[in-house]
């Protein structure tokens, strides 16, 4: 198994982790800038586990359906700004997704007691089951795509229900598919997930199970035991570029703030005989805002001891000081009195074998070419 693959699994076992909800502890191997974030900022944390997972997905060229629910959000809410504002505040502030963190969690630990996917067993069929009923990705991928296409609010899909007020599932989904046919991917996992015949026997519980494929009582339809795998799959699929699409457009208003998070590290260093700072910082946050608003001052605290360096409100670190650094010090009040220079480097994790590593605290990285310079104020507070 390559290192990038390694990486994708790792970041699986780590989401799987959350979903559920930590009952076994963190996993031994996870990516450790997690841990760093979260315990900056929440917003920031979330928008890394975006990014990390797209960008996973994307080396390995899988990033495809997470970019149809992505262009599903961004035309309807080019078409139809005001509506979708509204729209997505009921999705987003609704019990809707509450009740499909709860149907999630019980798919896992569904999954977690399944012995085999060599053949179909009831267990699996019942995981099946469970998928069918799960109301909110129709609801979520129904009100979305029917704004898009004729500038309709339908959040409740009361269309499509019954007199007792359920979802005809058969009728949503055929709904649902006409409205994402121009997204190739996103419409090949639906209709995979939701396959007629699969709907028809499982769906409705009225099948016949045998090890390699799945009949109904009438011998008419088979599935075999691949496309029954295949409707799993998908589903986890859209399942996790749903999350992505959703918790992405959530965090849209924050990116100003996001902006000044997941610096990693400092480095005290000299470029071109003059001193500068060197700050390495996670590939998606610099990205947000290169012009770097939020950087306008650091500050260096000093003690016999330690050298304590807060930059801006985002990075404060501490580190033991040392010949080495007081003579860095008093060079750069030397050059100048009132300015360094901040050299800011994007990193990305580590994924492909033969990428040149650069090791911080939080874990192994590589530096990419962009990098901005900038020259800000600077104080040093000497600790009495």
């Amino acid at each position: 198994m390559n290192n990038h693959n390694d990486a994708l699994n790792r970041f699986m076992r780590y989401e799987s982790a959350i979903n559920r909800r930590f009952q076994d502890g963190i996993p031994t191997e996870f990516n450790s800038e997690l841990k760093l974030l979260f315990s900056e900022n929440t917003d920031g944390y979330s928008f890394y586990r975006n990014k990390l997972y797209y960008e996973l997905k994307r080396i390995k060229n899988e990033h495809h359906l997470i970019d149809d629910f992505h262009k599903l959000i961004s035309t309807t809410k080019k078409l139809y700004p005001e509506k979708f504002k509204y729209l997505f505040n009921k999705i987003s502030n609704d019990e809707l997704l509450d009740e499909y963190d709860v149907s999630r969690f019980n798919m896992i630990e569904i999954c977690d007691e399944l012995k085999t996917l060599e053949k179909i067993t009831q267990q699996s069929c019942f995981l099946y089951q469970s998928i069918y009923e799960i109301n909110t990705l129709y609801i979520v991928l129904g009100s979305i795509s029917e704004l898009r296409k004729n500038g309709n609010i339908n959040f409740t899909l009361d269309n499509l229900r019954d007199r007792a007020g359920h979802l005809k599932k058969g009728t949503t989904i055929d709904y649902i598919a006409s409205r994402i046919s121009d997204l190739p991917h996103l419409f090949n996992s639906f209709t995979k997930t939701f396959h007629s015949k699969l709907r028809n026997t499982i769906g409705h519980n009225s099948y016949v199970r045998k090890d390699q494929e799945i009949c109904s009582r009438d011998g008419q339809t088979k599935v075999s035991r691949n496309e029954f795998i295949e409707a799993l799959y998908n589903f986890q699929e859209m399942d996790n570029a749903l999350i992505n699409a959703l918790s992405s457009e959530g965090l849209l208003d924050s990116c100003s703030e996001l902006a000044k998070c997941g610096l990693l590290a400092i480095a005290f260093a000299g470029r071109h005989n003059k001193k500068v700072l060197v700050v390495f910082q996670l590939w998606c946050f610099y990205d947000l805002r290169k012009d770097q608003p939020w950087l306008k001052e650091v500050t260096f605290k000093l003690s016999s001891e330690d050298v304590e360096t807060t930059l801006g409100a985002s990075l404060n670190q501490k580190g033991k000081n040392s010949k080495t650094l007081r003579c860095w010090f008093k060079e750069l009040n030397e050059q100048d009195p009132l300015k360094v220079e901040i050299i800011t480097i994007p990193v990305t994790p580590v994924y492909q074998s033969g990428d040149e590593v650069l090791t911080l605290d939080a874990g192994k990285f590589k530096e990419l070419e962009s990098q901005k310079t900038k020259s800000v104020g600077y104080q040093i507070e000497r600790a009495l």
